[in-house]
């Protein structure tokens, strides 16, 4: 049994090894131990090596044990959130979210990706119902006029009439 499956049966067992095999379970730090505690994690530098074998090894045990994901999955069940911590989880996404920035390069792949895709019609509907009721800020006259330059380029671009010299 390697480190990894160790922690894990811990984890999810109510009875596990490591209540046996550890007599002080239960004992709490002081106040200052976990001061202490804390900066010295605070401290450690991981590296994107690291964290990139990290998450191999993770993906690989899981790949090896898809039990666990089961294991994992029936502990959870009848389990909400609160409220305070759905708060917390929405603003943490929001906030990775909202500051994610893409490089040029990226941004070309993107476009080379998405150039010719079809939507359908079906999926068009759900953008729109989407989209419908959401309240935008106001623009300025001079904000205004770009997206409309911008509608009618890409109308004549879509016509085959336009082109960027």
């Amino acid at each position: 049994m390697n480190k990894k499956e160790y922690e894990l049966l811990n984890a999810l067992s109510p009875n596990s090894f490591r209540q046996r095999a550890i007599p002080n379970k239960g004992f709490k730090h002081s106040e200052e131990t976990r001061k202490k505690i804390s900066a010295a994690n605070s401290l450690r530098v991981r590296t994107e090596d690291s964290k990139k074998r990290v998450s191999e090894s993770l993906k690989d045990f899981y790949k090896q044990n898809e039990h666990v994901k089961e294991l994992m999955s029936e502990r959870s069940k009848g389990k909400n959130h609160t409220q305070e911590s759905k708060d917390k989880i929405r603003a943490a996404r929001l906030k990775a979210t909202l500051y994610v920035s893409v490089s040029d390069e990226t941004r070309k792949k993107i476009s080379i990706a998405n150039k010719g895709k079809v939507i359908s019609e079906k999926t068009r509907e759900k953008i729109s119902k989407a989209n419908k009721g959401k309240i935008r800020g106001p623009q300025s006259e001079g904000h205004k006029r770009k997206i409309a330059e911008s509608c009618r380029i890409s109308r004549l671009k879509k016509k085959g009439l336009f082109q960027m010299i």
